[in-house]
């Protein structure tokens, strides 16, 4: 062999630098080539992202409108939630059943929440000269819709002082309050229970025979109650109530049937707009029930509305537990005077039928009730008081408070600082949600509220 063949190969440098161009131009274009197929495996990663990202909020979206109510239309909700999030992907060009695709619905009443994740996986051209044939990854997204169900009870003052204008200006402001509260998809999460009040509150014979197990008779639905019971939020069958007895002129209940658990304008609006003034002023009687109507204990009420289809099926559930997060409770109290006396028939006056042995039966039993029916010309004016004064009210308004429902108060045309204008102000939950206005003002001081429900809606 020739050595110095050998030696001459080894030190001639000539042609080198064209094998290092070689490995130069394989290195470079592998890693040029290695970017073009993670754009492209980015750029497939952004598409599941989008369609992930847009199916999502739209499944959420219409799942909310739907407003799913029993475990059936939940269920559907969910699945009709998942179609739409498949339709998304495949938009995006993606097979909605492929393997590692997941779409997870959770609706309640009061939120739709849905999780949706896809695996993707592009085929490389340059990366599989390295041994690599694919890249591939995972998107995810999720969407959570709530929305705070509102419960209010509307408390108004048609006492004799509200006669002319007043009375009128609280027509047209409860009247445009209600409307606005319930205007469009708002009447799906947000019910109202109008309690007119003056020396009496006529909740309703039906309403008030499904509350307590003492209703004598059916003519009427008003009641009296002990001072101890109005520190006390829910309606407890023993809590101290006593049925008013009925006459023909029914003077003791006039102050107008409540209308409880509504979701209805046009029902609300009509019994606002067909009020009248007259009587005294016990505002603490419709404090009373208004506390009763948004306690929880009030759903089995709520259920048998239902099922007697009295109220709306989507109030099944209501009222809501304190601890509901979801649910808000508001009262609006509203009064132009001083608190004096909720009356009843005195019993020995009005009782006169007797039992089979001869012995007077209670005032308020159905025995009387139906004598006086049946004898309209006869009239009794002897009347009783129950509770009286401001301390009712303040103590019903801080049990109210104290339960976690929020107190408003307008005091209507009083005197700034006057007696019945601090009970007032001392009703509120706070400072900020007690009004003083005149009599031109009403309509703001409603249209005010309304805000401020809104607001805490959408902050809760």
């Amino acid at each position: 062999m020739n050595l110095n063949l050998i030696k001459d190969f080894r030190s001639d440098e000539k042609g080198g630098i064209l094998a290092f161009y070689l490995i130069m131009f394989i290195t470079l274009m592998i890693g040029g080539g290695m970017a073009v197929d993670f754009m492209n495996s980015e750029y497939q990663r952004e598409k599941v992202q989008d369609a992930l990202d847009r199916g999502v909020l739209a499944a959420a979206a219409i799942g909310k409108a739907a407003r799913a109510i029993t475990p059936t239309q939940i269920a559907a909700a969910e699945a009709n939630s998942i179609l739409i999030v498949k339709s998304y992907l495949q938009g995006a060009g993606y097979d909605p059943e492929a393997p590692g695709v997941s779409i997870v619905p959770d609706f309640t009443l009061n939120s739709q929440g849905i999780v949706a994740s896809a695996n993707y996986e592009v085929d490389t051209f340059f990366l599989r000269l390295t041994g690599i044939d694919t890249l591939g990854g995972s998107a995810g997204a999720g969407a959570l819709v709530t929305q705070n169900d509102i419960e209010i009870s509307l408390v108004l003052d048609v006492s004799g002082s509200m006669a002319g204008t007043k009375i009128a200006k609280l027509r047209t402001a409860g009247s445009n309050f209600v409307g606005n509260m319930l205007a469009g998809e708002r009447s799906d999460y947000t019910f109202i229970s109008v309690i007119p009040f003056n020396h009496s509150v006529n909740i309703g014979a039906g309403i008030m025979g499904r509350f307590s197990n003492q209703q004598w008779h059916t003519y009427s639905g008003c009641a009296t109650f002990t001072n101890t019971a109005m520190a006390s939020v829910a309606m407890s069958p023993t809590s101290g109530m006593t049925q008013t007895g009925h006459i023909n002129n029914n003077y003791l209940c006039d102050a107008g049937q409540s209308i409880v658990y509504s979701n209805n304008i046009g029902d609300l609006q009509a019994l606002i707009t067909g009020l009248t003034a007259g009587g005294a002023t016990a505002g603490y009687t419709g404090m009373k029930w208004a506390m009763a109507l948004l306690d929880p204990s009030a759903d089995t009420i709520v259920t048998s509305l239902i099922a007697d289809g009295l109220v709306s099926v989507s109030l099944a559930g209501k009222p809501a537990a304190y601890s509901d997060e979801e649910t808000l409770k508001f009262i609006i109290f509203m009064s132009d005077g001083s608190m004096n006396s909720a009356y009843r028939f005195k019993p020995n006056d009005y009782a006169v039928a007797t039992d089979i042995g001869g012995n007077l039966l209670p005032a308020n039993s159905v025995e009387n009730a139906n004598y006086y029916a049946a004898n309209p010309a006869l009239s009794v004016n002897n009347r009783s008081t129950g509770p009286s004064g401001s301390s009712p009210l303040l103590a019903a308004c801080d049990a109210a408070d104290t339960a976690g429902i929020v107190v408003f108060s307008i005091a209507y045309g009083l005197t700034p600082g006057s007696s019945a204008d601090t009970v007032l102000a001392n009703c509120a939950s706070s400072l900020g949600f007690y009004y003083n206005v005149a009599t031109d003002d009403l309509d703001a001081a409603f249209a005010s509220i309304e805000a401020s429900i809104q607001a805490l809606k959408l902050t809760n």
